[in-house]
């Protein structure tokens, strides 16, 4: 809605063409960290549960490595951008 009135009010001037490109590559990023995450956890879900069944076990690989939860932290950056 905040937006939208902005848009029709005019509040905010418009950004510069390195703004855009700084923020489609933080998206990219994002999304990038995001993907990678998806590949290296098989475990990953959307729902926190110990997946004893499976053979859950710590991913220290990939992303995780640097990130413990490198799936919000690429969420982050494309809410962020």
């Amino acid at each position: 809605m905040i937006a939208g009135l902005d848009k029709l009010l005019s509040w905010s001037g418009p950004f510069s063409m390195a703004v855009k490109i700084a923020a489609f590559a933080a998206i990219i990023v994002g999304y990038g960290l995001g993907t990678f995450s998806l590949i290296e956890n098989h475990f990953f879900s959307s729902v926190v549960r110990i997946q004893a069944d499976r053979g859950h076990s710590v991913i220290s690989s990939g992303p995780y490595r640097w990130v413990r939860h490198p799936g919000y932290a690429g969420a982050f950056l494309v809410y962020l951008a």
